[in-house]
């Protein structure tokens, strides 16, 4: 049987140009899933108001992070997606953007004849934002080129094995566990109304309540946390030494919480002094993590402050421990 596996990342500007940065943001924040307001208002509000004027501080944010090979976000996927067409005897392997190029259609268009197509979306942890929109294309491309028969959906694994032990053995290369005051798992965070209404409604800042099997499946947050929990435990972290926060919050409406950046300060507020702070919302580096994160919050808490450090531990993106064990994965 003639097999293909097909990886779905974000997506990426062309360049750090502000047109090419405006195009980008014009196709993500146009998104229903991304920005969930009526048709003709969401087309004004993104294009009449926030990409004019965003585009050029993107921009800049973008040469901050940039590569001389490119976008990073590009960059580690298309190694992902190189080791394991090596790692890979029965799959041959390519990627796709949900936004930009390559595009999720002209991907499929090339793999189309192969008898079995197996979809995995790079996002380990299920939001509307990321897993339900790139499904939606791929089903609207796979309906396009007749082969929906073909598709199957590899779904989120924030809880599998492979993606634990590959964070908790990221972890351990990046950083001397015990030099460290505290660990924090900052993950992407989304509207609470995006959330199914029996999570919307309590806003849980703790994980205490996000125990139920049924639950988890349904809510992004106790996914987050429930692969906090994992991580933990695989690297037998007391509770007084880690937790989980949401970054990227946008606009008025309620977000889920707590906030990353306010985090921070409470952490310093309690003596915690040398941090570590990683995204297991991301499997490939981006402008979220090595900006925000990488950069911005790492300026915040230390301040110009010997006193003060903050490690950002990067991404799985290509490293062996994570192909060896995803293709252990996909194998099964």
């Amino acid at each position: 049987m003639k097999k293909a596996l097909l990886l779905i990342n974000l997506g990426t500007p062309r360049s750090t140009d502000p047109n090419d940065v405006g195009d980008y943001l014009t196709e993500f924040l146009t998104d229903k899933y991304v920005i969930d307001l009526p048709y003709i208002f969401r087309q004004f509000l993104v294009r009449a108001l926030i990409v004019p004027k965003r585009k050029f501080a993107s921009a800049e944010k973008y040469k901050r992070v940039w590569l001389k090979e490119g976008s990073p976000l590009l960059f580690h996927t298309e190694n992902i997606s190189e080791k394991l067409n090596k790692a890979l005897d029965q799959y041959d392997v390519s990627y796709a953007m949900r936004y930009g190029e390559p595009s999720i259609l002209s991907q499929l268009e090339k793999i189309k004849d192969y008898d079995r197509i197996e979809v995995l979306p790079l996002y380990p942890h299920d939001t509307k934002s990321s897993i339900t929109t790139a499904l939606e294309a791929v089903e609207k491309a796979s309906k396009k080129l007749k082969i929906e028969s073909k598709i199957n959906i590899i779904k989120p694994f924030y809880d599998k094995e492979f993606f634990i032990s590959s964070l908790a053995d990221k972890i351990k290369s990046e950083i001397n566990i015990d030099e460290k005051d505290f660990i924090l798992f900052s993950y992407h965070g989304i509207p609470v109304h995006h959330l199914p209404a029996k999570c919307a409604e309590c806003n849980l800042e703790s994980p205490k309540n996000c125990k139920d099997s049924a639950l988890i499946n349904d809510c992004y947050r106790a996914q987050c946390y429930k692969t906090t929990e994992l991580v933990a435990k695989s690297l037998g972290l007391p509770e007084s030494k880690y937790m989980t926060s949401f970054q990227s919050r946008l606009g008025k409406r309620p977000w889920i919480k707590p906030y990353t950046d306010l985090v921070i300060d409470e952490l310093k507020k309690r003596g915690v002094r040398s941090l570590a702070v990683l995204s297991p919302s991301f499997v490939a580096d981006c402008l979220e993590t090595l900006e925000e994160l990488g950069m911005e919050l790492k300026e915040d808490f230390e301040a110009d402050n010997s006193d003060y450090d903050l490690k950002f531990i990067p991404c799985l993106n290509d490293s062996d421990v994570f192909i060896k064990n995803l293709s252990g994965f996909l194998n099964t």
